[in-house]
């Protein structure tokens, strides 16, 4: 059995010869032996997230790349600081930061118990952990370039992405007496982490890169999507919604581009059915 996510070199069969390992490919190089079915650990999976938010798309996308069957929970992201607004208490015991996604699941080993997940990163981690050898891989092999994988996800979710919201924005305002200076904080640092990312992805280019390193046409070379790509996609989307101008970034276009024609990203961010409401 071959998981999805890519077949690059070193996929496929082979007659009479060995194929080389590939390092980039997301898939598993090896046939593992069927265990008895049994029944599975965790079920009655819920995302509770957002259309808009980029955090809830990564786990949407990963969860897709699982098989994962969930039920999408709304979350009015801009109401959940709000004392008044009728859900917030109910999403503070799920998630006392009060943001987006939360992945609520039930373990059966736990005694039917209901187990929660707050942060992105946290809940892609868990599934590719939970159902390691079930959909596809969303992190590589070779621990290198899954640690190449991971420092193009935090460059996102850490340097990028926490300095584009709107609770940053409006505190920047009040401090600065100027409204826009926000928007203004986000658009730079959404300009100085995209180039940073187009120069680091650029060496894994497979129309740049040189030797024997060529390799696929996702994120850091792989031959199938993964984390980087599952954080990179919803980035551009936020980033042509702040006004910033992609052109300049050729490298990361190009992933984009392959990742849209995956299976993986269909339906987002229209996958949820408060698309277009509680903007």
């Amino acid at each position: 059995m071959v998981r999805e996510g890519g077949g690059g070199a070193g996929s496929g069969r082979c007659a009479g010869q060995v194929l080389p390992a590939d390092p980039f490919s997301y898939q598993s190089t090896t046939t593992p032996t069927r265990p008895p079915k049994k029944e599975e650990r965790y079920v009655d999976f819920k995302l509770n997230g957002h259309w808009k938010s980029s955090c809830t798309w990564r786990v949407h996308t990963a969860l897709a790349a699982k098989g994962v069957p969930h039920a999408i929970v709304p979350v009015n992201i801009l109401a959940r600081y709000r004392t008044s607004f009728k859900g917030s208490k109910a999403h503070a015991a799920r998630n006392p930061m009060r943001q987006v996604p939360t992945l609520e699941f039930v373990d059966r080993e736990l005694g039917g118990a209901t187990a929660l997940i707050s942060r992105s990163l946290a809940i892609v981690e868990f599934l590719e952990a939970a159902y390691a050898e079930r959909g596809g891989r969303l992190l590589l092999e070779d621990p290198v370039l899954t640690e190449k994988v991971k420092e193009v996800a935090e460059i996102i979710n850490a340097g990028v992405q926490p300095l584009q919201n709107l609770s940053v924005a409006e505190a920047i305002d009040r401090a600065s007496s100027r409204e826009g200076a926000g928007q203004e904080f986000g658009r730079d640092a959404i300009a100085r982490g995209l180039s940073s990312l187009e120069a680091i992805l650029a060496l894994h280019d497979p129309d740049e890169a040189t030797g024997a390193r060529h390799g696929g046409s996702y994120a850091v070379g792989s031959h199938g999507p993964g984390l980087a790509d599952f954080c990179l996609v919803p980035q551009l989307c936020d980033t042509r919604r702040f006004g910033v101008d992609c052109a300049p970034y050729l490298t990361l276009r190009k992933v984009e581009g392959a990742c849209k024609a995956h299976p993986w990203f269909r339906d987002v961010p229209e996958f949820q059915k408060d698309y277009g409401c509680l903007s």
